[in-house]
């Protein structure tokens, strides 16, 4: 239970201090924030202790969180707070007034929908968390790409960065050692906890990525919307069928899930609330992504991309908020990037790059239109996503939504791109489905997020209708 709460209260203390000022952010969402940032700090702090040769026992990788929680309380208590800066710390925030959305106010048929969705949102969670409990390691990817690994870190307490070690940073238990090391070292993390390599508790952080993910969702949907359509949305992305796989097993997508979709949410607010310290936490988010999977990296050159074009629209200074962003990702995840430099260790996958020709890449596209919409992954929303856009484009283009597009669609073409310029990623990944569904689930809740504002933008606002309040 301490490998959970001491991050969580590290990053649920840092989360307070970045959004002091936000009235529409209150505890709950702090905490579900706080866990993401707690648990991907965790890591980045195991990878440097690993980095200094300290060998790795439960004192050693607890020490900097513990003192960190304390540092942070003394500054919050003591240092923090003014009368100036009027800061939002209560605990008792109520985010769930947001705007008109009270309880009182709904008709008897939508107290009862909304009663059944919280019920059924709230049973999900339990059947995660239960089986995330019980669930051993299963999958061949979770043991080829992140467990095996993190076993090995765990027995030789710590990284083996000995070059002349046969099982250099876990050669022979790790099929690419270019793949960040969140997860396995996140199982090192709670395995000193547990004091076993415990192959079901090992990764019992994994199944609350999936709640913290569903928890931040709901309230960004929320506040753009109203308690219905986010309790609607909400459940339709918890009945993702892969989401929730992910939920039990130690695969690195969900948590690249949570944070892409927490540093889109930030981003987002930053353009509501113009407040730069949500950029601050976007870059936390998108750092941290990057020591979770490869593919993080997309994330953070589609966000700055998107910055890039509301600076340009919106005739706005680009630096200050570009470092806000920029800084805290290299921060976070630059010892990586250049650890991975200095040691040769690539990409990841090590596959020759080459156009698979015309024909193929009309294959491609004809298989990724079965994927969105002929296989029962991912509900209704990739059709209302099109919709959305085919039928009210032009409105949502002169709305500050299409900025959550641009993220949107540059991601998925840099993901049909490597499908398209190498043969093996073509044939295994895409036709082979391999990863195709695991690549759209990292930014499937982005979607979901779109297309809840979109319709609600386009249809529901102006309308009082059932999903209106």
């Amino acid at each position: 239970m301490l490998s959970l709460v001491l991050p969580l209260a590290m990053g649920f203390l840092i989360a307070l201090l970045l959004t002091e000022k936000d009235r529409e952010i209150g505890v709950y969402e702090r905490i579900f924030l706080g866990y993401g940032i707690g648990m991907g700090l965790v890591a980045v702090e195991v990878f440097w202790i690993g980095l200094l040769g300290i060998p790795y026992t439960l004192l050693s990788i607890s020490a900097v969180p513990a003192t960190s929680c304390l540092a942070l309380i003394v500054w919050i208590r003591h240092f923090h707070i003014t009368d100036k800066a009027e800061p939002n710390y209560s605990i008792g925030a109520d985010t769930w007034s947001i705007g008109a959305d009270t309880w009182s106010m709904f008709t008897t048929p939508q107290r009862v929908i909304a009663t059944l969705l919280m019920i059924w949102i709230f049973a999900k969670i339990v059947f995660v968390i239960y089986e995330g409990l019980h669930y051993p390691l299963f999958s061949w990817d979770t043991w080829a790409n992140w467990s095996a690994g993190a076993k090995f870190f765990y027995y030789r307490q710590g990284l083996a960065l000995d070059p002349a070690d046969v099982n250099f940073f876990g050669t022979g238990y790790r099929s690419y050692l270019g793949h960040p090391l969140l997860s396995p070292l996140l199982q090192v993390w709670t395995s000193y906890y547990v004091g076993e390599f415990h192959e079901a508790l090992a990764k019992a952080w994994q199944s609350l990525y999936f709640v913290s993910l569903l928890g931040l969702f709901f309230f960004a949907v929320k506040r753009a919307t109203s308690l219905l359509m986010a309790l609607l949305a909400t459940t339709l992305l918890a009945a993702v069928p892969l989401l929730t796989f992910h939920a039990f097993d130690g695969y690195s997508d969900l948590p690249l899930g949570f944070y892409a979709f927490a540093g889109t949410a930030c981003f987002w607010r930053y353009i509501i609330s113009r407040n730069d310290k949500m950029l601050v936490l976007s870059g936390i988010f998108a750092g941290i992504g990057m020591f979770t999977k490869n593919e993080g990296l997309f994330f953070v050159v589609a966000t700055a991309l998107s910055l890039t074009c509301y600076s340009y629209f919106k005739k706005t200074n680009i630096k200050r908020p570009m470092l806000c962003f920029l800084v805290p990702v290299l921060a976070v995840s630059g010892p990586w990037i250049v650890f991975k430099l200095v040691f040769n260790l690539g990409y990841g996958h090590h596959i020759a790059q080459q156009f698979v020709g015309y024909d193929m890449f009309l294959t491609a596209i004809v298989e990724m239109l079965k994927v969105f919409f002929l296989e029962a992954n991912f509900n209704i929303v990739i059709a209302l996503f099109v919709l959305t856009i085919v039928l009210n484009g032009r409105v949502l283009m002169k709305d500050d939504i299409k900025y959550l597009f641009i993220i949107i669609a540059f991601v998925g073409t840099l993901f049909f791109g490597i499908y398209v310029f190498s043969e093996q990623e073509f044939r295994e990944s895409l036709v082979g489905r391999m990863a195709v569904n695991r690549n759209i689930l990292t930014y499937i809740s982005i979607v979901y997020f779109y297309t809840s504002l979109a319709l609600h933008k386009t249809w529901y606002r102006e309308r009082s209708g059932l999903f209106t309040r």
